[in-house]
């Protein structure tokens, strides 16, 4: 509301939204301050206190402090300034922190002499920011890669980095493959998959989710939740086609909804020979309701039930979960260098 009552529109990237929140508040605030005599409105100045800030965020944030003691984070504020000679040396830590408090709303009094950021994400946006201030992708990567918690930070930075998201983008491809680098079963059907289909990722991720739908063990409803997520994500049409028309009641089987199947998979053109031949399959059914779907698709395709093990499953939603995310953080980047990109889809889907 903030940006929009100040821009009367909504930036599209993330990152650029809590940018703009923040500058919104600390330019009203900037601006408003002119009106006092008081030194701290003078010298303080906008880079200073972002800078001030995403200390602030950090410091604690790796901490997994949230919270913060008055006199614990007024010291704070009065060893960095002490610390910078550009600094005014006459502002002092608490008043600092008051004026902060009071005049902008970015830092909040939570509890008698207890403080925090008034939003998380204005926290984690500046831990984004101390990021790629000070050069610390690499480190973050090989440290916090993974962590959920880390998660909205990596997205958020992936808005800020002006040099572009290629090193980041990569990692989070490698870190991937990581979940199911000993799930053999998967692994060959992925490459099954890439046999049939030379479209796009998203194609090939829906005839993924056919083939795990019939000829898996894979739960077809909570099990492949995932996976669809991922494919919205990829192509918001196509993945919402599956999600509405498959994500049915779990009671029933696939025959009951027989027609619901046979007109998504018309509509696909998925440039492979997967949907088509699922498809004639259940057509057959429609006649014959005496075969078995399942044992005809194995059939056509020549291969074996997949019977996937408790911890295989697992460790199959942590990929999907975890390409999910790399399309978050692709979205959400300033720059991607295209030949990095095409590189990062292909090796993803690629198993020796």
């Amino acid at each position: 509301c903030l940006v929009y009552n100040y821009q009367q529109d909504f930036p599209s990237n993330r990152s650029l939204l809590y940018k703009e929140a923040i500058d919104v508040q600390l330019k009203e605030w900037n601006a408003s301050k002119r009106i006092h005599n008081n030194p701290i409105y003078r010298d303080m100045t906008l880079p200073f206190e972002e800078l001030l800030l995403s200390h602030i965020a950090y410091t604690y944030f790796i901490k997994d402090e949230y919270f913060f003691n008055k006199d614990e984070i007024a010291k704070f504020i009065s060893d960095f300034i002490s610390d910078n000679l550009n600094a005014p040396k006459f502002l002092d830590g608490t008043d600092i922190l008051k004026a902060i408090s009071i005049q902008q709303g970015i830092l909040l009094e939570r509890a008698k002499n207890i403080y925090s950021f008034s939003h998380l994400t204005f926290q984690e946006y500046f831990v984004a920011k101390y990021i790629d201030d000070y050069g610390l992708l690499d480190e973050t990567i090989d440290k916090n890669l993974g962590n959920p918690k880390w998660r909205e930070i990596f997205i958020l930075l992936s808005g800020i980095m002006r040099r572009g998201s290629d090193t980041l983008l990569s990692a989070i491809g490698r870190k991937s493959k990581d979940y199911i680098k000993d799930e053999s079963l998967f692994k060959e059907t992925i490459k099954f998959i890439e046999s049939k289909n030379t479209s796009n990722i998203q194609n090939k991720l829906t005839d993924l989710f056919l083939v795990l739908v019939f000829c898996s063990n894979i739960d077809k409803y909570k099990g492949t939740k995932t996976l669809i997520d991922l494919i919205i994500s990829l192509d918001r049409n196509l993945g919402y086609i599956i999600d509405s028309s498959w994500i049915v009641d779990k009671k029933f089987d696939v025959k009951h909804h027989l027609c619901l199947y046979i007109e998504l998979l018309d509509k696909l053109e998925l440039g492979s020979s997967v949907s088509k031949d699922i498809n004639t399959v259940l057509k057959q059914y429609q006649i014959d309701n005496s075969i078995n779907i399942t044992d005809e698709i194995l059939k056509i395709f020549s291969i074996k039930f997949l019977e996937f093990e408790g911890s295989s499953i697992k460790g199959i939603n942590e990929y999907f979960k975890s390409l999910n995310f790399l399309i978050h953080c692709k979205k959400a980047s300033i720059l991607v260098t295209k030949n990095n990109w095409n590189r990062i889809e292909e090796e993803i889907l690629s198993f020796e």
